[in-house]
């Protein structure tokens, strides 16, 4: 065998091997990044804006993602620290969407399941004196578009504690745990901890009167 032949058989075995890592790679769709966050963040106030104990504002939980992805079943576990403040409650519910006391999924337009029927909405529940659990539930998945942030849920907090003269009162607004998750209807596609849920804070400082 002449070094032309040969040369002309290491060329085609080299091509043939690049072309096999290759072709799977022309076919594989790209994971998409999936990101769970707060919008504000933080939630840092004055005492000029919250000047006593009983004032509410409300937190949003948020999903976005950089490619469309399904979704079926989401789930969010939010700690903070009841003692600063604590979930609202009215009537004996609590102060959170989406539930079936407080409009169901069409309490605002951007949210994720908005207008979708069938499965279940969780009702939200405290777990633990620190923390609220809220979810839903379809019966199959639907279509997330991509760059297209959607509402998970919104919390309504009830300030329990003002600061003394020239402090501050701070605590986590903690999501980024095992008990926050996104499924569609093979499995899981974000789970907590995870570096893509992120955590947010709330802050309170005295302003002078």
């Amino acid at each position: 065998m002449n070094k032309r032949l040969m040369s002309s058989f290491a060329l085609a075995i080299t091509l043939m091997m690049a072309l096999s890592i290759l072709a799977p790679l022309r076919i594989t769709k790209a994971a998409p990044t999936i990101t769970i966050y707060f919008d504000p963040h933080p939630y840092e106030f004055t005492t000029a804006v919250i000047p006593s104990a009983g004032a509410r504002f409300n937190v949003t939980i948020w999903v976005v993602s950089d490619t469309d992805f399904n979704l079926m079943m989401w789930e969010v576990r939010l700690f903070f620290n009841p003692s600063i403040i604590d979930v609202a409650m009215e009537d004996g519910i609590y102060r959170v969407w989406p539930q079936d006391a407080l409009g169901g999924r069409n309490f605002d337009e951007r949210y994720v399941f908005y207008g979708e029927v069938g499965g279940m909405t969780t009702t939200p529940n405290k777990p633990s004196t620190d923390s609220i659990l809220a979810g839903d539930l379809l019966m199959g998945d639907i279509t997330v578009p991509a760059d297209t942030p959607k509402i998970l849920c919104v919390v309504e907090f009830e300030v329990k504690q003002i600061p003394d003269k020239g402090g501050e009162l701070y605590c986590d607004l903690a999501i980024n745990n095992d008990e926050t998750y996104l499924y569609d209807s093979v499995g899981p596609i974000l789970v907590g901890p995870n570096p893509n849920i992120h955590d947010s804070w709330y802050k309170l400082t005295w302003a002078p009167p």
